[in-house]
């Protein structure tokens, strides 16, 4: 993953670290609506946007045609997303960055609830892929 930061940035949060993580601390208890709103929202809103990104750059359609966007979800191609994020320490919200960062169609899929349900039951190939 890159970083924007230079190298005076990583040195002084490296030597300020401690400080830092006591003047957060203290803010969030002192502020605990405030801190708790930011922390649903931001989430919230960069999940729906990292994946709207994903199914826009991927096709926005499943397999079978669906294309309501709340019925899609991303699909490993090769069966392998829980060893992919047990290796990689990744949850849904990073698979998702890393199928926009990389681009990469041979592993990333888009595939409705249904269809990624059935090919789990299947043994890895979709009902519609079947017939």
């Amino acid at each position: 993953m890159e970083t924007y930061l230079t190298e005076y940035d990583r040195e002084y949060y490296s030597k300020q670290r401690a400080m830092i993580r006591i003047y957060k601390k203290t803010w969030r208890e002192k502020h605990p609506e405030q801190s708790k709103a930011r922390s649903r929202y931001d989430t919230s809103k960069r999940t729906k946007r990292i994946q709207k990104e994903f199914f826009k750059m991927y096709g926005n359609k499943c397999a079978c045609g669906e294309t309501t966007p709340d019925f899609l979800t991303m699909d490993h191609v090769q069966n392998d997303g829980s060893k992919r994020r047990e290796k990689k320490g990744n949850n849904n919200l990073k698979e998702y960055r890393n199928a926009v960062k990389e681009y990469r169609p041979d592993i990333y899929q888009i595939l409705c609830f249904n269809c990624n349900l059935g090919k789990n039951r299947n043994g890895g190939v979709c009902p519609h892929q079947k017939t």
